[in-house]
């Protein structure tokens, strides 16, 4: 009864064993290639890169993998893989070996015949045989089975197709599957030439952030298909590495592209935000390669840029009826995520290798997204111009008809003055006369707004504001100075220098709200709502200290310094009494920004956080401390010292340059 068990047992193990018997590949047709793939090739993974040749012939063939699909796939992986495959050639014909992944770090062949080694070589580190890309190199030519084994390393994605052809078929194969890449390729460059062109004309950031990502998108797969080769020779294999980095870079691109040509920082400040974080990701990838640790390189911008295409494509659909050009955004990078899915999950081991499928899903993806964001950034372009006709169209209509009524209501005035006599025309002229002294004593108190509706209604309305900026200024030695000089001395000089701060406000559009003793208060942003009462508010005391100091030089230190204290928020602004009008603003910010002006220093420009990243673009500042504000908790301060070297027009930095006017009028 043992005997039987143990015959079962034995016959067991020889039936597993042998349905584990590895196929070998006979190549009997010289027109055709032969995949080294499934049930073909046997295979274990060397996780600590010592496993030498002698030692992987001797482990039992029971203890080793056999493949299961066409063609090999391990992932990403920082292990090594010995291969063994096994080929007979029935032809006259010599074969050739194709391992198509150019971004194998080492490839190492042993060819054994009758148990011999006839052969071996260095694929990677080689002068190529063939200048092609993929570098097919030779086997021995025998009519007898050879024994291949093929010790393999990559630092990227391990997906390793390997064929088995005739030299003529090898070519052949070749030169077929380099016609859709060579058009690939030159479909690329007409892109990038034609909206390079494009941009250097029209100089908008959207077409040189597109070429940018043309360029990395054509040389990633430039790089993916092994045409490095072709230019390199035997030294191809050092940009290997950097296929991951280049993607990363790619994926940066993307998203300033993204960034700009949606507009996001107007039209959605969260899909801001997340693209701002996924190009900080992709830049520790970078980081993280350049340190030296490539196969989390890989790993990172795996996932990163999946981040990346998902916050795209969620913001593609959030603004696909909410701005036109996103329309044909939102249909371009579908067609090319779906695409290149399939070539990343390939890679990641998750779906099989499709052959050709996989091989040009990224070309015909690439081709369609750049096709349809070339299409999408000339749409926007007419779509700005149309845009900017019928804006121009409508403001030529609103002339006509006010110079129409205006024509009119000098015609009924001149008919009416006509009608009058002599004496009438005198009063009217006094009254007249009188009615502009008014005028103009009550638009030195009140905004020319404000006046009109006093005027027309007796009263006016408290106003809202969701977004000013309001500044404070307070003489520092006014106590000190009046000692010094005489009381009408002290006054005239005040008066000069609130004179001189009156005229700084209206050139850069500032409302006067009042002076306080030796304090004056301004504000930008209202009594008309704009969106550069920071710029102006900051120009406005940058130009205040300038002046300051030049004063206080020129009078040999006797002249008083000045605070400044500024911050950004929404506040209420009117009229207020019956009798004694007087147009002033409440709120928080009020509160805050006289706040910065008495913690402030003299002769520096102290700023809430919230008018320093308004602002921070295009002026230099640095962060001061935190400071207690009263009913409203610490506050972060920083000091605004000058404008950016990029947009002063001089040294100092308080006057801006065209660059900055330029970029002013888009805001």
């Amino acid at each position: 009864m043992k005997n039987i068990i143990l015959s079962i047992i034995i016959m067991l193990f020889f039936s597993v064993k042998f349905s584990q018997a590895q196929k070998t590949i006979v190549i009997t047709d010289i027109n055709n290639k032969q995949a080294v793939g499934k049930d073909k090739v046997l295979f274990i993974e060397d996780k600590k890169h010592n496993l030498s040749l002698q030692q992987f012939i001797k482990i039992p063939i029971h203890e080793l993998s056999i493949t299961q699909e066409e063609y090999t796939q391990f992932g990403i992986t920082t292990s090594a893989f010995w291969l063994k495959f096994k080929v007979l050639n029935k032809t006259q014909e010599d074969i050739l070996i194709q391992i198509n992944n150019p971004l194998l770090d080492t490839a190492l062949l042993y060819v054994f015949e009758k148990e011999k080694l006839i052969h071996q070589r260095n694929i990677i580190a080689r002068q190529p045989e063939f200048n092609l890309p993929n570098s097919p190199f030779s086997l021995p030519n025998s009519q007898d089975t050879l024994t291949c084994y093929l010790r393999l390393t990559s630092q990227v994605p391990f997906l390793v197709p390997i064929n088995l052809m005739t030299k003529k078929e090898m070519i052949d194969h070749t030169f077929w599957l380099s016609i859709p890449d060579l058009l690939f390729f030159g479909a690329v460059l007409v892109m990038i030439l034609y909206n390079l062109f494009i941009g250097i004309i029209t100089w908008s950031k959207s077409y040189f952030y597109y070429v940018s990502y043309t360029i990395t998108l054509g040389l990633t797969t430039f790089f993916l298909k092994g045409y490095p080769v072709v230019i390199l020779g035997k030294y191809h294999y050092i940009i290997n590495d950097y296929f991951a980095v280049l993607a990363s870079i790619t994926s940066v691109f993307l998203a300033l592209f993204t960034i700009d040509f949606l507009y996001l920082k107007q039209a959605s400040k969260l899909g801001y935000k997340l693209l701002s974080v996924g190009i900080a990701l992709q830049t520790i990838a970078i980081i993280v390669f350049l340190l030296g640790y490539v196969n989390l390189n890989v790993i990172l911008y795996q996932v990163f840029n999946l981040y990346v295409n998902v916050v795209i494509f969620s913001i593609s659909i959030y603004l696909y009826k909410r701005y036109q050009p996103a329309k044909l955004f939102f249909w371009a990078f579908l067609i090319y995520l779906v695409l290149s899915s399939i070539v990343n999950l390939t890679f990641a081991n998750i779906i099989p290798f499709y052959g050709i499928i996989v091989l040009y899903s990224l070309h015909i993806g690439s081709s369609i997204e750049l096709t349809l964001f070339s299409i999408a950034l000339a749409n926007k372009i007419n779509l700005y111009r149309r845009e900017k006709e019928e804006a121009q169209e409508e403001n030529l209509k609103l002339i006509q008809e006010q110079n129409t009524i205006l024509e009119q209501k000098v015609v009924e005035r001149t008919q009416q003055l006509q009608e009058t006599n002599e004496e009438l025309n005198i009063t009217l002229q006094v009254i007249e006369q009188e009615r502009q002294k008014s005028d103009k004593l009550l638009l030195n108190i009140l905004p020319a707004e404000v006046a009109s509706e006093l005027k027309e209604t007796g009263k006016t309305e408290v106003k809202y504001f969701d977004s000013v900026t309001v500044l404070f200024a307070d003489v520092k030695g006014f106590s000190a100075l009046a000692t010094k000089i005489s009381p009408q001395e002290l006054i005239a000089q005040l008066d000069e220098t609130f004179t001189k701060m009156d005229e700084i406000s209206t050139r850069f559009g500032l409302e006067r709200i009042k002076t306080i003793g030796d304090c004056y208060m301004a504000c930008g942003g209202l009594p008309h709502a704009n969106k550069t009462h920071a710029f102006d508010v900051i120009l406005t005391a940058l130009n205040i200290q300038h002046w300051m100091n030049t004063e206080r030089a020129r009078k040999n230190g006797n002249f008083w310094e000045v605070r400044l204290g500024i911050h950004t928020g929404d506040a209420v602004a009117g009229v207020i009494g019956k009798t004694k009008f007087a147009y002033d603003i409440w709120g928080n910010t009020v509160n805050l920004a006289s706040r910065m002006e008495s913690t402030g220093e003299v002769g520096k420009v102290n700023v809430t956080e919230a008018t320093f990243q308004a602002v921070s673009t295009y002026f230099e500042g640095e962060y001061r401390e935190e400071i207690e504000a009263k009913n409203i908790g610490k506050v972060k301060a920083y000091f605004i010292t000058r404008l950016k070297p990029e947009f002063s027009q001089d040294e100092s930095g308080f006057e801006p340059n065209e660059s900055f006017w330029e970029r002013y009028k888009n805001l």
